[in-house]
């Protein structure tokens, strides 16, 4: 490669490169089922390399893949094309956890299947692409995760993620499931890159860019009441609101792209005007889960000693009452404290974490309630029967 300024595709070429040795040579974390939780789930992320000029003639041809992967990589054909991954927006439904959330293609295990048969199915049954040879490869699968609930004392389910490289020349038309999925929508890697506030760019030369903070606002007694009545009802929603609060999660606006050329459109760019994360303002709105996932994938785009120095997750979720922000920020010199002393696992220090979380939540709920009725008590006595009596007198 030249010692010039490099172009974005080169920039992708090593990235892609970079990720195909990484996975190779470090596999994913797998995880095994624990007996409180045997629930599995599976998703497909989907790379493909798109070329830079109007004709596609100058992809690498699908026949062309029957050798290894490393030396396919090397062909210069893929040395000036750009990456674009794929991300869903899943249908919403009051019953889905990640009800209108950006996505990537998967979904739950069935008995005796394996993770990575499970992200071939859903993906097949959500958009229609078969991923298997001569038109996508594996490159590998990342580190699993387990996903639990608020506070961390259920485990919802253990999620794993594999990684899948088209390898034809032309995207299989995509059949969208429209009871499972609303849209599709191929981003470039680039896009997701301008969020990294500062990485190893090509050849080693840095790269500074500001960190952006548009976060996703979810109020807390939504994710613990979203499907009784009364939590959408306007007074005790403002009560529970100040009761429990809100927590903002960090968030990276993706741009809705258009048909590549040489490529096939993969589903209508208009998006739903009532869906939060989904608009032609701010585009794809990428947080939670899926933005973890993607920020693993990232890391994998570099090596161990070039790891960017703040992960594309970026910070942990703020929350809206002070007390909630006391009680964390006490817990966190506390697992400094502690990481000097025992060394703990981070699974122990996630765990503690989870802990202290709901702990605050309690306290802050407890506090605020009595508070409240202290409150209430107050004005009865001091004001409410004064009221009363001057009304009597008239």
């Amino acid at each position: 490669m030249s010692h010039s300024e490099p172009s974005r595709s080169s920039l992708d070429y090593q990235c892609l490169t970079t990720l195909s040795s990484q996975l190779q040579s470090r596999p994913g974390r797998k995880l095994p089922s624990s007996v409180a939780c045997d629930r599995r789930a599976s998703v497909a992320i989907i790379l493909r390399s798109c070329p830079t000029s109007p004709s596609g003639s100058d992809h690498p041809d699908a026949e062309s893949f029957d050798q290894p992967l490393e030396e396919y990589l090397k062909e210069e054909k893929f040395r000036h094309a750009r990456l674009e991954l794929l991300y869903i927006v899943r249908a919403r439904s009051p019953s889905d956890r990640w009800s209108g959330h950006v996505a990537f293609p998967g979904g739950r295990c069935h008995p005796n299947e394996s993770d990575q048969q499970a992200a071939e199915r859903e993906t097949k049954e959500e958009i229609g692409l078969t991923l298997a040879r001569p038109n996508f490869v594996c490159l590998g699968a990342l580190d699993d995760r387990t996903v639990v609930t608020f506070g961390g004392w259920k485990q919802l389910l253990t999620l794993g993620a594999y990684v899948y490289l088209q390898t034809c020349p032309v995207t299989p038309p995509l059949v969208l499931d429209t009871q499972e999925v609303e849209l599709a929508y191929w981003v470039p890697l680039e896009a997701i890159f301008r969020h990294l506030p500062q990485y190893q760019g090509v050849n080693g030369k840095p790269v500074h860019q500001p960190l952006y903070w548009n976060p996703v606002r979810v109020e807390m007694h939504h994710r613990r009441t979203s499907s009784r009545w009364w939590a959408h009802y306007p007074p005790l929603a403002w009560v529970l609101r100040q009761i429990l609060g809100t927590y903002d999660f960090h968030c990276l606006a993706l741009p809705m792209t258009t048909a590549t050329p040489g490529r096939t459109l993969t589903s209508p760019t208009l998006p739903p005007s009532d869906n939060p994360y989904v608009s032609h303002d701010q585009g794809l709105r990428l947080w939670g889960l899926t933005l973890q996932m993607t920020s693993d994938l990232v890391d994998r785009c570099f090596t161990p000693k070039d790891l960017p120095r703040y992960p594309l997750s970026g910070p942990p979720p703020t929350f809206g009452h002070w007390e909630v922000k006391l009680i964390l920020k006490l817990w966190y010199y506390w697992s400094i404290y502690r990481r000097h002393t025992s060394f703990p696992t981070e699974d122990s220090i996630q765990k503690s974490y989870h802990r202290a979380l709901y702990l605050a939540v309690l306290v802050t709920a407890v506090t605020r309630v009595s508070f409240g009725v202290w409150l209430l008590c107050w004005l009865k006595r001091h004001i409410i029967s004064k009221v009363l009596a001057l009304l009597k007198r008239i």
